[in-house]
């Protein structure tokens, strides 16, 4: 739940802070956990974010 809360933050407010926040969360998922999840947002889609 803490990983949808960030990357959605992440998605509303788009700062490198909340990138980081969400991305770290991501990547600490386990595969398994990832494939089984509905709500999906990809903090590293928007790359570009982190020139900002």
């Amino acid at each position: 739940m803490n990983c949808m809360v960030s990357t959605d933050a992440y998605r509303r407010i788009q700062t490198k802070e909340t990138f980081q926040v969400a991305n770290t969360c991501q990547e600490q998922l386990s595969p398994a956990h990832r494939k089984g999840l509905t709500f999906v947002i990809s903090a590293s889609a928007l790359p570009g974010i982190l020139d900002r």
